[in-house]
């Protein structure tokens, strides 16, 4: 399964960056995790939200918000 964001024409390496460089300090260490899981191994937010023993609608509120700050930081 290939995350929706990668189907654009933003790569992975400008995704990777981005999560490990722009969520630094402002989330967790655990939210860096999860929107990696999400964003490049492209797990379900069922399957992450098993692995970090959350809901589904938490994992969602965590990737929402994330995904925000993001993008905002990835040109295009």
């Amino acid at each position: 399964m290939v995350p929706d964001v990668l189907k654009h024409d933003v790569s992975r390496s400008q995704i990777e960056h981005a999560i490990f460089e722009w969520l630094i300090g402002d989330r967790s260490e655990r939210d860096r995790c999860i929107m990696y899981d999400s964003l490049i191994r492209g797990l379900t937010y069922e399957q992450i939200a098993e692995k970090y023993d959350m809901s589904v609608r938490q994992i969602g509120s965590i990737i929402r918000r994330c995904r925000n700050q993001i993008f905002k930081h990835i040109p295009g």
